[in-house]
C-alpha cells in the first residue's frame, strides 16, 4: 500500500456484509452467501480539510451504495471477478488515487474461516489537472519532485568526447 503523504486522506470501509450469488456449486447458484469486503482508498483531501465542506471531499458514501447495488444485483462465478468489479467501481470516481478492495468469503473451506482475494490498483492523475490543481495538491508535489529528478540527472551526464 503507499505511504499516506501529507494532504492525502485514507479512508476504509470494514467488514461491509453484503448477500449475493458467488460460486461455481449447484448450491453455491441457487443460493444467496455472505461475503465481507474491505475497501481502502487514498484520495487528496486538503481542500476537504481546509473548507470542511463534503463538495470536497470524496464521500464514501456513494461508493459504498454502488457497490452494495452492484453486488446485490449480479451473480458472480470467482471472488477474483467480483473483486475487481468492486475496485473498478471504485477506481472511477477521478479523486481516488489507489484502492484496495478485499472479499472475504466465510467457510468457503472445510477448515477454513474464510477464503479472501485482494485487489489493488493505482491512478497518478490529477482529478483537478491542469486548472484547479494548487500548491497543495498531491499530484503538483509529485510532477515536481519528478521533473527536478529528470533535470539533475540530464546535468550530470557527460559531454560526448569525440573519437577520430
Amino acid at each position: 500500500m503507499p505511504r499516506l503523504e501529507p494532504g492525502m486522506a485514507r479512508i476504509r470501509v470494514k467488514d461491509l456484509r453484503l448477500r449475493t450469488f458467488i460460486g461455481i456449486k449447484e448450491e453455491e447458484i441457487l443460493n444467496k452467501q455472505d461475503v465481507l469486503i474491505n475497501l481502502t482508498i487514498l484520495y487528496p483531501a486538503a481542500d476537504a480539510v481546509e473548507v470542511n465542506d463534503i463538495e470536497h471531499a470524496l464521500n464514501y458514501r456513494t461508493i459504498t451504495k454502488a457497490i452494495i447495488r452492484h453486488v446485490e444485483e449480479n451473480r458472480f462465478a470467482l471472488l477474483e471477478r467480483m473483486t475487481q468489479e468492486i475496485l473498478d467501481l471504485v477506481m472511477e470516481n477521478p479523486a481516488v488515487r489507489y484502492a484496495e478492495v478485499e472479499v472475504d468469503k466465510p467457510h468457503a473451506l472445510r477448515f477454513a474461516e474464510s477464503v479472501s482475494i485482494t485487489l489493488a490498483a493505482g491512478s497518478r492523475a490529477c482529478a483537478r489537472w491542469p486548472r484547479q490543481c494548487s500548491a497543495r495538491c498531491c499530484c503538483t508535489a509529485r510532477r515536481g519532485r519528478r521533473s527536478r529528478w529528470r533535470n539533475r540527472s540530464r546535468s550530470r551526464r557527460r559531454p560526448a568526447t569525440s573519437r577520430a
